[in-house]
């Protein structure tokens, strides 16, 4: 429901929930009809909803919308010496909420599992297990950080440390494909 009050509006907690209310006024100003649940009392004409306007309009564009990484997959373009992955590497990703996991194989990966989670910009904070051809599991840490290509594609752009071996540290790029 639609903040109404004199003191809501300036009182949303974070810009997901003031993006998520300017579509929604949005909606509103651009349908005809009354939906149920909405309340009609709002509209680009109220002083305090046209001031709010003006102030959250031009940073929803900044934004992009939730990253969603459900059924996609991946495979590296880049990664130092010390890591196993290479463009031989498919990385199949399922996202349920912000709980994202992967199953992967490939190169010089048997098989191997991450689990990990998603911020607002899309980030992932996760963690991997992985059985190499010589016969090593191995385990590590990453975080990425996304990026969206020309194409549309996502670039994620990796900084992974080993909490097995010998607990080096590298980098890595994976593209979807």
């Amino acid at each position: 429901m639609i903040p109404t009050t004199e003191n809501s509006l300036p009182g949303l907690k974070n810009f997901s929930e003031n993006f998520q209310t300017y579509r929604m006024i949005c909606n509103l100003q651009s349908k005809s009809t009354q939906q149920p649940g909405c309340c009609t009392n709002v509209s680009s004409k109220h002083p305090r909803v046209a001031d709010w306007l003006q102030i959250i309009k031009p940073t929803a564009y900044k934004v992009h919308k939730k990253m969603n990484y459900n059924n996609k997959r991946f495979s590296p373009v880049a990664n130092t010496e010390n890591g196993e992955t290479s463009a031989q590497t498919i990385f199949e990703y399922k996202q349920n909420g912000n709980i994202l996991t992967s199953q992967y194989s490939g190169g010089e990966i048997v098989k191997g599992h991450l689990i990990g989670l998603v911020d607002d910009q899309g980030n992932i904070e996760m963690r991997y297990h992985q059985v190499n051809k010589k016969g090593g599991l191995m385990t590590g840490i990453c975080f990425s950080k996304p990026e969206i290509l020309e194409n549309g594609k996502i670039r994620l752009h990796e900084t992974w440390e080993w909490t097995s071996g010998d607990l080096s540290k590298g980098k890595s790029v994976l593209e979807e494909l």
